[in-house]
Order: structure tokens, then sequence, then C-alpha cells
């Protein structure tokens, strides 16, 4: 198991997946090697199934202890049942936010309708999100 040492508080209305990338993240580890972790331990990240779902989220609150989880939007549980609402090729942010909000991304940007920031009133992006959610500074192997 990956030693999280810094297991940053989930932040209203993020997203799972963003929440999972921030553990990466800060924990100095690249979302590819968290990412097998997962693969490994519970299920691919990207599974839709309810089964690896439920061991996806258990499996993040086993690494985070303390820290109570419950609050995150699974995205990927609602494909099944409600994928025409949602964009799952991409993560579509605002820039201000990701950065303000140290470095999540809401659920609600995953929405296809979704367009613009209501905060900042800015489209959102969805170029470069690799160099923004999923590399580390000094990521550990």
């Amino acid at each position: 198991m990956p030693e999280l040492r810094v297991r940053p508080y989930p932040l209203e209305g993020e997203a799972l997946q963003s929440y999972i990338c921030r553990l990466a993240k800060v924990n100095t580890y690249t979302y590819q090697k968290l990412s097998e972790f997962y693969n490994d331990e519970a299920a691919p990240l990207r599974s839709y199934t309810v089964d690896d779902r439920v061991k996806i989220i258990s499996l993040t609150q086993e690494l985070c202890g303390k820290v109570d989880i419950k609050n995150l939007i699974d995205i990927w549980s609602y494909y099944e049942s409600d994928k025409e609402l949602f964009d799952f090729s991409r993560i579509k942010l605002c820039p201000c936010c990701f950065k303000l909000y140290k470095n999540s991304v809401n659920a609600k940007y995953w929405l296809k309708h979704i367009v613009t920031c209501e905060i900042h009133e800015k489209l959102l992006i969805d170029q470069c999100t690799t160099c923004l959610l999923y590399t580390s500074p000094s990521p550990r192997d």
C-alpha cells in the first residue's frame, strides 16, 4: 500500500476522481502510479460497475483513515444510468477555481451542459489537464 502521509480533506462538491488526483499529487506520487495501485488492489478507476465503484470508494476510505470521504461525488457511478449527461472523455475545470480550491475539480464540471464557471464567469478549459492534475514535483515509484 502506498504511504500517504498527507490526507487532505475533501472539498464541497469535489469529485472522487479529483480527490484521488489530489491524494497522488500531495503525496508526490504520479497519478499513474496510484492508478496502478487501485487497479491491483480494488478496480480500475474508470470502471463503472457498481461492485468496482464500491471497492474504489472503500479503498480510498482505507487510504485516508479518519478523513471522511462520504460526500465526494463519484462521477463514474453515473456512467450506466446517465452517461448522456456527462462528459467522461475529458476533465473541464476553471483555472481560477482549480488554483483557489487546492487543485480540486468540482463534480458539476463533468456535466456536458456546464461550460462556464459561475463564480469567475470564465469558460472552463479542458486542455493540459494532464499537466494540471496528474503530475507531481518529484514522483515516487
